[in-house]
């Protein structure tokens, strides 16, 4: 009996492990941006092209993602915003907003980047 209860135990803490292992956060929301925003300042348009690629529904042409500036207006112009997935009640613990102000001369932006929770850390949702 003894046995049996410590198998159990033992597949009990492993599928425990997997499922902590699948909602672990590796990247905060800030973090998340700052990579979009160093890629867009180093001139890396793929790359910061690939980090919101789950987001844009209809594509933003490489050419007009020379800076964050220019792409923001971009997706206002679009006016691209998306929903999460998830009911109501998971909102809170599995979607994050987060905001950034962006000026260009005397014009400020405020760029939101949504994000859920997924296997291995967080995913880009939606943009405004």
């Amino acid at each position: 009996m003894a046995k049996k209860l410590g198998i159990a135990i033992f597949f009990f803490i492993i599928i425990f492990g997997i499922i902590a292992y699948g909602f672990r956060v590796w990247e905060k929301p800030d973090e998340v941006f700052a990579r979009f925003e160093l890629a867009l300042n180093q001139g890396d348009r793929v790359q910061a092209q690939g980090l919101l690629s789950r987001t844009i529904k209809n594509d933003i042409s490489q050419d007009k993602l020379s800076s964050l500036d220019s792409f923001v207006h971009e997706m206002e112009k679009k006016g691209l915003s998306f929903k999460p997935t998830f009911p109501e009640f998971c909102r809170d613990f599995f979607y994050r907003e987060f905001k950034r102000g962006v000026s260009q001369e005397d014009m400020v932006y405020t760029v939101e980047i949504g994000l859920i929770r997924e296997w291995g850390g967080w995913k880009v949702v939606s943009v405004r």
